[in-house]
């Protein structure tokens, strides 16, 4: 009477091989995939991809078990269904994940329309609008920098030499209309601590109709005014804060033109 063939032995060590191998080539994936879909907070796209991570792991060690253990049929089939599962991960993320903000279209100049006290300067296709600056205010890309260049936060500026003003609009898309209050005072605290901006004075009313904040103070001497307003912005009704800023003394002309915003 012949002996029931014992099963293959279980090595622990090359199962833990086998998931480590796996957990690292997930990590290296994944981080691939974060900068090529474009994730605008990665920190946090990581945490979230933590469980899917620690998940291949374990699927990695079940199937060295039954590969080891002479059921590789079964192995087969179950590193199949988790390949299925990633490419269904990728492409899910690759077509939902957030793609630039900006388009170039919404790089492009801001335009004035209409005569008189009817002109505005109008964003082409984002919508939103000021009364145009006048005087000796000229484009200035100098201005335009100020903000850097992410290309998810396109910026405008303008410049007077003759009066030393600067003028400069920019976009924050962190900064949606239902973003909550404490990301706008974060954002207002970044910028206060990053001009080494001394404050006089700083209000936010982060809430509809009309989501807004108002920030003031000086830096060596210079007064400047932020002020921002919440808005969906162009046709794909897109979430940001329309962000302005002034550098000069003429209160009334500046103040006017912070006030004059629409969307």
């Amino acid at each position: 009477m012949s002996s029931t063939p014992s099963s293959p032995a279980f090595s622990i060590k090359r199962g833990i091989l086998h998931a480590g191998v796996v957990v690292g080539v997930a990590i290296v994936a994944l981080a691939v995939l974060a900068v090529a879909a474009g994730v605008r907070d990665p920190q946090k796209f990581g945490r979230g991809s933590a469980p899917f991570v620690a998940f291949s792991g374990f699927v990695a060690f079940a199937v060295s078990w039954l590969a080891q253990t002479g059921r590789r049929r079964a192995a087969l089939g179950v590193a199949l269904g988790v390949l299925a599962l990633i490419a269904v991960v990728v492409v899910v993320v690759t077509s939902t994940g957030p793609a630039a903000w900006a388009s170039d279209a919404d790089r492009a100049p801001m335009l004035e329309r209409g005569e008189g006290e009817g002109a505005r300067l109008v964003h082409p296709t984002l919508g939103f609008s000021l009364r145009p600056l006048g005087g000796d205010f000229a484009v200035s890309r100098q201005v335009a920098a100020m903000f850097g260049d992410d290309p998810d936060r396109p910026s405008w500026g303008w410049l007077d030499t003759t009066h030393g003003i600067a003028a400069l609009v920019t976009l924050e898309p962190g900064l949606g209309p239902i973003a909550p209050e404490k990301r706008v005072h974060d954002f207002l605290s970044g910028m206060v601590a990053g001009t080494r901006l001394q404050a006089t004075r700083r209000e936010v009313t982060w809430s509809e109709p009309d989501p807004s904040f108002r920030l003031e103070g000086t830096v060596a001497g210079r007064r400047i005014l932020v002020t921002g307003h919440g808005a969906e912005l162009g046709v794909k009704q897109q979430p940001a804060c329309v962000v302005i800023v002034t550098v000069g003394d003429d209160d009334a002309a500046l103040d006017a033109w912070h006030a004059s915003f629409s969307r």
